[in-house]
């Protein structure tokens, strides 16, 4: 009875902590010049996030570190896909090019020992 009490204490506190360390990983990851529109998530029952970012960028070299970055920190990220790019705007003179895109990955958290 003591072990379920602890296990339910547990899986609470993972579920509370999982979001906001999520957040702060996320965050990392992205390049200064690329900024999210828009964020879909959604949980699996071993805690795992399925990610959709909706992004734009001012380059298509930001695109790429970000892409590259997720794509390397294995411990954390899997399954990651961009989408097709498009220039949203630019191509004039003094404006500046943005470009719209999405990315979808798998965010696995840490394995939490209390």
């Amino acid at each position: 009875m003591l072990k379920a009490k602890k296990d339910t204490v547990v899986q609470l506190l993972q579920g509370r902590i999982l979001y906001p360390r999520f957040m702060d990983v996320f965050y990392a990851t992205l390049p200064e010049d690329v900024w999210i529109t828009d964020l879909t998530l959604s949980e699996d029952d071993k805690k795992n996030l399925k990610i959709t970012a909706l992004s734009n960028s001012l380059s298509t070299d930001s695109i790429a570190k970000w892409l590259e970055t997720l794509e390397t920190t294995t411990d954390r990220f899997s399954g990651t896909s961009l989408s097709a790019i498009d220039l949203k705007s630019g191509g004039e003179p003094g404006k500046p090019s943005i470009y719209s895109f999405s990315m979808t990955f798998t965010y696995r958290p840490p394995e939490e020992k209390i």
